[in-house]
C-alpha cells in the first residue's frame, strides 16, 4: 500500500466521523482506524463491486444496531463517491519513478545538447582554421661559417641557402607540426619543427661538416688508371691523366662512407672510409679481369640447329655469333646455371662446371601438338552461336552449330577457357591439359537483360555529384538534432511509458493490499496494522517538475531574479537491510530474515543484502550479485538504513576506535542498528554508533516496537532501549570460538559449560538446546519446530526470550555443533524424548538442502566446511606424493570401488560422504560422477532420501560410498597458469584447453607461448605421452611433436593485416591427440623412400625441404611410410600453437627469421631449422620457405563451430598453407590459405607429415 497516495483518505477521516455521529453512529478513532485499512485500498480501487464488499465489511464494525448498519450502507457508498480520486500513482521500481501521466518532453535537455554540438563545430572550425607562420634557419659548417646553394625543404616548399648558409620562408597550414629537410647532396637531415603559437619561429643551426678525399687508382702492377670510376657519397668522378682523382663534398653525422673504384676490365673495389678527419688520402689498387670463352650450339629434332632461341647465362642473354652462341665468363666463376627455352621446343635448365667446360651441346625436345574442341550449349540444351572462346592468348568465336577449336603447343600444364555472350552470363573454366585432345562441353546461363542494363546504366553515373549534400553542414546539424529528438519522444511514449508503466502498475496493483494477520509466530505482537502503517508513511521529495505558481511568486519576491521552485510529491518509503551472515543457517540472520520477510509481505518495500563481517563488500540472498558499500550510497541514498549484525566488526581492536570507512553510513539521513548483543553488554562501541547518530537496538521484540515508534516520528535514543536479554555465560563471551572446534576440551570444562547453559538457558531452554542436538546440523526452521513441538504435557518450550538467547549461541550462529557437545547433550536427554524428536523429524517435510545444490561441484562443498566454521583433519593424513598411487589402486577395479566402514557416531556418519568429497577437493581431484554422491550427500535437515531413511538417526550405520573411476581426472594446473585463467579456459567434462575465451586473447604473445608450451608438456605427462617422438620408415627417420587437443578460433579478425575474403573466422575444436612433424619433409626423407629427389634446389643439400610435388605424389610417399597429410584445421592449429596473433612469432615477421620475399630476399629454399622460428609446440618453419601440402579440397569456410573438420567434400583444387620462399609476408599467415590442382607441382611446394597419437610407434 506504499505505492498509492493516501491523503485524501486521512484528510476525510474526520469529516467521515463527524457525519456518521450526526447521524446516530457510535464510533471512535480506534475504531475508524480499522475503517481507514479499507479506505486506502479504496483510494486505488474506486469500483462499485468493491465499495459494496467494503462497505458490508465495514458496517458491523462501527454500528450496533441493524437500523444504523442500514442506514450506514446507505451513506458510505457516498462518502467513497465523495472522495477526490487518486491522481497519480507512484511505483518505484529499480529506481525508475513512472507516473500515470505522460513525461514532458524535455526540451531543456535537447536545447543544451544542441548547444553543446554548434559550440563543439565552432571550436574545431576555429582550431583547424590554417595559420601563418615565418620559418628561418642557418646552414653552417663546423666552423659556424654559413654554407651557400643548400637545398632545403620546409613542409615540401623548396628553397636555397644564401651566400650565408641563411634560410627564411612563410608557411600557411593547419598541422601542428612540419618536416625540415636538409639536401648536403650526400644525404638528408630531417628535423620535425613543432609549430608553437608563435608567428616567427627560428630553427636551431644546422650543422654540416667538410670532407675532402683524394688518392691514386692504379692496377696491379703500378700503372696509373686514367679511365677509372670512383663513387663516393652518391658523387661520382673519373680519374685525370696521371690516375688521380679528388673529392670535396659536405657529410652531417656519418660515421663511416663506401668508396668504390670501378674500370672496364677489372674487379671492382670498395673500401670503408671512417670519418674522422676533414682530409683523408686514399690509394687504391685494381686487379684485372682474366676472361674465357664458352660456346653453346643449340639443335632440335634430327640434331637440327636451333638460331632463334633464348640463351641466358646467369641471368644474362647469350647473342648468337657465326653458328653457336657465344659468352665470356670470368676464370673466377666455377659454376653457372644455363638456361634454353624456345615457342616450339620445351625449357631447357642446367647447371654447368666452368673449370672444364668450354664448349656444350644442347638437344631440345619438341613440344607435342594438342587440340582443344567443344561445343556451348544454353540451359535448354540448345546451341549458342557467335560466343566469343578465349584460351591460352589464342581468340575464335563459337559456328553456328555451337562449336570451337583450337590448335596449340605449350608447356603449361593448365589454362583458363574463358566464353562471353551478350545474351548470357560469363563463363570460365580451368582446364588441364593433360591429352593431346580434349573436348568440352559448356553450359550457359540465362542474363536478366533488364538487370543487365540497369547496372550498366548505373556504372555510368556520376557517383560524386550523387552523395554530395544539397544542404551545409551546419544545416545538416539541426536537421540531425530534430530528427534524433524526434524518434527519441516517440519511442519513450510508445514502448517504454505504455509497456513499463502498464508491467509497473499490475505489479502495484498486487501489492496494495495489506495482510491484516500476522502468520509468523515470531511476531504476534510486535508490529500490528498502526505500526505498519507508521512505516509506510510517505514522505515529501522534492520533483523535477517546475511549480510554476509558485515559481512566479518566489521570482517576483526576488525582485525579478529567477527562483525556481520544484514541485514536491509524496513517496513511500523504502528500506535497504545489510545482514551480517556468518554461515546459510545462521540464526540471528535467519531472525532478521523473518522480520524483514514479514515487513516485504506487507507491501513495505525492502531491499536485502548481506554480509560476512565486513560490510564495505554485500551480496545479495544467491550470493552472485555484489555490491560495494560506496555503490550502495549512491544508488540507495534515499533509502532508510537497517543493520542487523554485530557491533565488532565495525571498530578497530587495535586502536579501540570505529574504523573510517565508517562515517560511510553518514549518507543516509536514518540508519538504525539492530544488535545481537543485550542491552545489559551495551558498551564503548554501541555508544560510538550512537554518537554518529546510529539509533541503537537489540534483536528483541522490544527492539522492533521502538523502531516503529522512531519511523512514526516520535523521539527515540539509544539509551531508551532496553531489554530483558540476560548476558551470555562468561566462558562463551571470552572464546566463543574455541566452543566450535572438534577437539573436545576437558570434562571439567564441558561440565562447567553445561551448569552455564543450564543457567543462562533456564530449564526449557536447555531441554530445546537438546533437542537440537540430536539432529547433526543446526537448521533455523528445525530449531523453531522443535521449540513449538509439544510434549507429553500438551506445552511447548517456544518462547522469545528462549529463542533469542539461544539465537546468540556460537553453535547457532555459525551453524555447526561438534560431535563431543552433542554427544553429552544427549546423554541428558531422556530417552523417550529423544525417540520423540527422532520421529518428529521422519515426518517433518523436507526444509531445504542441507550442504549444496545438486547441480552444485566438489569445490562448493570444500568452501562450504569453511565457510561454516569446521575444520579438515581427514585432509592432512593425504600427501601429495599418495595422489597417483590412489589412482592406480582405484583403476585396478573395473568399475567402482567401495569404501566402507562401521561407526556408531551420528554426525561422522552424517559427514563421512562430504569428508570424502573434501578430501578430493583438498588434493587437487575430483568426482565427475556427482549425481549419486550428491544424492547420498544432499539430506535434508529432516528428510531423506528413501533408501536412505535413518542414515543420520541410527545408532550404527554403515556407509558406502561408491566411486566413479572412470571420470576420475586431476585437477593440478599447468606451471605459470593462474588457477583463475585455468578455470575460465579448461574444459574438465572433455578434456582440452579452449583458446577461444575473451581472456585468453587478452594476454600478450609471449604470455601466450609461455603458457601454451606449459599446457602442452602438462597434457604430455598426465597422459603418459612422449612431447617428442623418433620413427624409422621406409628407411627414412622423422621426429614428430606431441600437439594436445584443443578449441581455437580458425580464419582471421576482421582488422587483420592482408586478410582475404576466405578467411571467415570460426571455433573449431581439435578433439585428439596427434603427432606432426618438427619440420617439412626433407629432400633426403624423400629420396630414400621414394628413390628419387624431385627439387630444384638440389644445391641446397638433403636437410632441405622437398619441393616440385604435386598432391599426388605426396599421397603415395604418405602411403609408403604409413603417415598422411594435416587436413588445414589441424595445421592450423600446430602452427598458431594456441597464439592469437597473425603470426606464430607475434604480429609481424622478419627475414631473420622465416624464408619469404622480404627485406632480405634469399631467392632459394633455406635447410630446415636454420632459421630461429620455432612455435611454442616445438615446429619449425610454417611459415614460409615452402607451401605444405593439406588433405581438403578446398571450399568455403563454415561460420557455425566445428569438430575436427575435413574440409569440403569435394571439388577440384586441394589446400596448400604456410606460404613461400617468393611470397611477401602477408601470404605467410597462419591463416592463409592458397590452392592448386592435385597434379600442380612448383619449386615452392612441399609437405609436412601427420600421424594420429594412437597410431605413433
Amino acid at each position: 500500500m506504499d505505492k498509492v497516495k493516501v491523503q485524501n483518505v486521512q484528510q476525510n477521516l474526520p469529516q467521515l466521523l463527524s457525519q456518521l455521529k450526526s447521524l446516530g453512529f457510535t464510533t471512535t478513532i480506534p475504531q475508524m482506524q480499522s475503517v481507514q485499512s479499507v479506505l486506502i485500498v479504496l483510494a486505488a480501487e474506486q469500483d462499485e463491486v468493491t465499495i459494496a464488499k467494503l462497505t458490508n465489511y465495514i458496517a458491523p464494525i462501527v454500528c450496533s444496531s441493524p437500523q444504523q448498519q442500514q442506514n450506514f450502507r446507505t451513506y458510505f457508498p457516498r462518502f467513497c463517491a465523495a472522495i477526490t480520486p487518486v491522481d497519480e500513482v507512484v511505483v518505484e521500481e529499480d529506481d525508475v519513478v513512472l507516473r500515470d501521466e505522460p513525461r514532458p518532453m524535455r526540451w531543456r535537455r535537447w536545447l543544451a545538447a544542441a548547444m553543446f554540438l554548434v559550440v563543439t563545430f565552432l571550436l574545431h572550425t576555429w582550431w583547424n582554421l590554417p595559420r601563418t607562420y615565418l620559418i628561418s634557419g642557418l646552414v653552417v659548417d663546423h666552423n659556424h661559417s654559413g654554407i651557400a646553394d643548400i637545398a632545403v625543404s620546409v613542409a615540401n616548399k623548396k628553397l636555397i641557402t644564401r651566400s650565408n648558409g641563411y634560410f627564411a620562408t612563410t608557411l600557411s597550414t593547419r598541422e601542428r607540426e612540419v618536416k625540415v629537410l636538409v639536401d648536403y647532396g650526400n644525404g638528408l637531415v630531417e628535423r620535425n619543427l613543432e609549430l608553437q603559437r608563435e608567428h616567427h619561429i627560428k630553427l636551431d643551426n644546422i650543422v654540416l661538416s667538410r670532407l675532402e678525399v683524394s688518392g691514386k687508382v692504379s692496377d696491379d702492377k703500378g700503372q696509373a688508371l686514367t679511365n677509372a670510376t670512383l663513387a663516393l657519397a652518391g658523387k661520382t668522378l673519373a680519374t685525370d691523366d696521371s690516375g688521380r682523382y679528388q673529392f670535396s663534398l659536405y657529410i652531417a653525422d656519418e660515421k663511416e662512407l663506401k668508396l668504390g673504384a670501378s674500370c672496364d676490365g677489372y674487379f671492382s673495389v670498395e673500401k670503408a672510409i671512417t670519418v674522422s678527419k676533414p682530409r683523408q688520402v686514399y690509394d687504391i689498387a685494381l686487379k684485372k679481369i682474366v676472361r674465357h670463352d664458352l660456346t653453346i650450339k643449340v639443335s632440335g629434332e634430327k640434331e637440327k640447329s636451333v638460331t632463334d632461341a633464348r640463351v641466358t647465362f646467369q641471368g644474362q642473354n647469350v647473342p648468337f655469333v657465326d653458328d653457336a652462341y657465344r659468352v665470356q665468363f670470368a676464370e673466377t666463376l666455377q659454376r653457372a646455371i644455363l638456361q634454353v627455352e624456345h615457342r616450339d621446343y620445351q625449357a631447357w635448365q642446367e647447371e654447368i662446371d666452368l673449370t672444364t667446360t668450354r664448349d656444350i651441346m644442347v638437344q631440345l625436345q619438341s613440344l607435342v601438338d594438342h587440340r582443344l574442341e567443344g561445343t556451348v550449349v544454353d540451359a535448354g540444351n540448345e546451341t549458342v552461336a557467335n560466343a566469343k572462346v578465349e584460351f591460352l592468348g589464342q581468340k575464335t568465336t563459337t559456328t553456328a552449330q555451337g562449336t570451337f577449336a583450337f590448335h596449340f603447343r605449350t608447356r603449361q600444364k593448365q589454362g583458363y577457357l574463358q566464353v562471353q555472350h551478350n545474351n548470357y552470363e560469363s563463363y570460365q573454366q580451368l582446364v588441364s591439359i593433360n591429352s593431346e585432345s580434349i573436348r568440352l562441353k559448356i553450359t550457359l546461363s540465362q542474363r536478366s537483360i533488364a538487370v543487365y542494363r540497369f547496372f550498366s546504366q548505373l556504372a555510368n553515373k556520376n557517383y560524386a555529384a550523387i552523395i554530395t549534400p544539397p544542404l551545409p553542414l551546419w544545416l545538416w546539424l539541426v536537421v540531425v538534432i530534430v530528427a534524433v529528438s524526434a524518434i527519441e519522444r516517440l519511442w519513450w511514449q510508445k514502448f517504454y511509458y505504455g509497456n513499463k508503466r502498464e508491467l509497473q502498475l499490475a505489479n502495484a496493483k498486487e501489492q496494495q493490499r495489506l495482510e491484516v494477520k500476522n502468520p509468523l509466530p515470531l511476531f504476534p505482537q510486535t508490529i500490528d496494522i498502526p505500526q505498519l502503517q507508521t512505516l509506510q508513511q510517505r514522505r515529501h521529495v522534492f520533483s523535477n517538475k517546475l511549480d510554476f505558481s509558485a515559481t512566479a511568486k518566489a521570482t517576483a519576491d526576488a525582485a525579478g531574479m529567477f527562483t525556481p521552485v520544484y514541485k514536491s510529491q509524496r513517496l513511500a518509503p523504502e528500506y535497504l537491510a545489510l545482514v551480517d551472515r556468518n554461515a546459510v543457517q545462521d540464526h540471528n540472520a535467519q531472525w532478521a530474515q523473518e522480520l524483514l520477510a514479514h515487513l516485504q509481505k506487507n507491501g513495505i518495500i525492502v531491499k536485502i543484502m548481506y554480509y560476512n563481517e565486513d560490510p564495505r563488500y554485500c551480496y545479495d540472498a544467491a550470493g552472485q550479485r555484489g555490491a560495494s558499500l560506496a555503490q550502495m550510497a549512491y544508488q540507495y541514498y534515499q533509502h532508510r538504513l537497517l543493520i542487523f549484525g554485530s557491533s565488532t566488526g565495525f571498530f578497530d581492536p587495535f586502536r579501540h576506535e570505529v574504523y573510517p570507512w565508517v562515517e560511510r553510513f553518514c549518507e543516509w539521513d536514518i540508519r538504525s542498528f539492530f544488535t545481537p548483543e543485550p542491552t545489559s553488554n551495551w558498551g564503548y562501541r554501541e555508544w560510538s554508533l550512537a554518537k554518529m547518530d546510529f539509533v541503537m537496538f537489540s534483536t528483541n521484540s522490544i527492539g522492533v516496537e521502538a523502531f516503529a515508534r522512531l519511523m512514526a516520528g516520535e523521539e527515540v535514543s539509544s539509551t531508551d532501549v532496553v531489554s530483558w536479554d540476560a548476558q551470555l555465560p562468561m566462558c562463551l563471551r571470552e572464546d566463543s570460538e574455541s566452543w566450535i572446534e572438534e577437539r573436545s576440551p576437558k570434562p571439567q570444562e564441558i561440565s562447567e559449560l553445561q551448569e552455564a547453559l543450564r543457567e543462562y538457558l533456564d530449564d526449557s531452554g536447555y531441554r530445546w538446546l537438546q533437542r537440537c542436538a540430536v539432529y547433526p546440523q543446526i537448521h533455523w526452521k528445525a530449531t523453531l519446530y522443535l521449540g513449538h513441538m509439544r510434549d507429553d504435557n500438551a506445552t511447548t518450550l517456544f518462547s522469545e526470550k528462549r529463542l533469542l538467547r539461544l539465537m546468540r549461541l556460537p553453535w547457532f550462529r555459525h551453524s555447526a555443533m561438534p560431535q563431543w557437545l552433542r554427544t553429552h547433550l544427549q546423554q541428558d536427554l531422556e530417552n523417550e524424548e529423544r525417540q520423540q524428536v527422532l520421529d518428529a523429524i521422519q515426518h517433518l517435510q523436507p526444509l531445504g538442502d542441507l550442504y549444496i545444490k545438486k547441480d552444485d561441484i566438489t569445490y562448493r562443498s570444500h568452501n562450504l566446511f569453511h565457510l561454516r566454521g569446521e575444520n579438515t583433519p581427514f585432509a592432512a593424513h593425504m600427501s601429495r606424493a599418495l595422489q597417483p598411487q590412489l589412482r592406480k589402486k582405484l583403476e585396478r577395479y573395473h568399475q567402482k570401488t567401495s569404501f566402507s566402514f562401521r561407526d556408531d557416531q551420528p554426525l561422522r556418519a552424517h559427514k563421512i560422504i562430504p569428508r570424502w568429497r573434501e578430501i578430493f577437493a583438498r588434493k587437487h581431484c575430483a568426482l565427475e560422477d556427482s549425481v549419486r554422491l550428491q544424492e547420498i550427500h544432499r539430506i535434508p535437515v529432516v528428510g531423506h532420501e528413501r533408501k536412505w531413511k535413518r542414515l543420520a538417526l541410527a545408532a550404527c550405520i554403515l556407509i558406502v560410498s561408491i566411486i566413479a573411476i572412470a571420470p576420475l581426472w586431476r585437477t593440478s594446473i599447468p606451471q605459470g597458469w593462474e588457477s583463475s585463467l585455468w578455470e575460465l579456459c579448461w574444459n574438465a567434462e572433455r578434456g582440452y584447453i579452449d583458446f577461444t575465451v575473451e581472456e585468453w586473447g587478452a594476454l600478450s604473445h609471449g604470455k601466450q607461448v609461455e603458457l601454451s608450451r606449459s599446457y602442452q608438456e602438462w597434457y604430455a605427462q598426465e597422459k603418459g605421452l612422449e612431447l617428442t617422438k623418433e620413427v624409422a620408415r621406409s628407411g627414412a627417420k622423422f621426429v614428430l611433436k606431441m600437439i594436445p587437443p584443443g578449441k581455437f578460433w580458425m580464419g582471421s579478425p576482421q582488422g587483420e593485416k592482408d586478410r582475404e575474403d576466405n578467411e571467415v573466422r570460426h571455433k573449431v575444436w581439435v578433439s585428439e591427440v596427434y603427432y606432426v612433424g618438427e619440420t617439412e619433409v626433407t629432400q633426403g626423407q624423400w629420396s630414400t623412400v621414394m628413390g628419387a629427389n624431385p627439387s630444384i634446389f638440389k644445391n641446397v643439400g638433403l636437410q632441405g625441404p622437398v619441393e616440385q610435388v604435386s598432391w599426388e605424389d605426396c599421397q603415395e610417399f604418405c602411403k609408403k611410410v604409413g603417415m598422411r597429410l594435416l587436413t588445414q584445421a589441424e595445421w592450423e592449429y600446430a602452427c598458431r600453437a594456441g597464439t592469437t596473433r597473425a603470426y606464430n612469432l607475434g604480429d609481424s615477421i622478419d627475414s631473420d627469421k622465416v624464408n619469404h620475399n622480404g627485406k632480405e630476399y634469399r631467392r632459394t629454399e633455406t635447410v630446415v631449422k636454420s632459421l630461429p622460428n620455432k612455435n611454442s609446440w616445438g615446429c619449425y618453419d610454417f611459415h614460409g620457405n615452402v607451401w605444405e601440402w593439406c588433405s581438403d579440397w578446398y571450399g568455403d569456410y563454415s561460420v557455425a563451430e566445428q569438430k575436427d573438420p575435413k574440409g569440403s567434400p569435394q571439388g577440384s583444387e586441394r589446400v596448400n598453407r604456410g606460404g613461400g620462399w617468393s611470397y611477401k609476408a602477408g601470404d605467410c599467415r597462419s591463416a592463409q590459405r592458397n590452392n592448386y590442382g592435385p597434379d600442380v607441382c612448383g619449386s615452392d611446394l612441399g609437405l609436412r607429415l601427420c600421424v594420429s597419437g594412437e597410431k605413433v610407434k
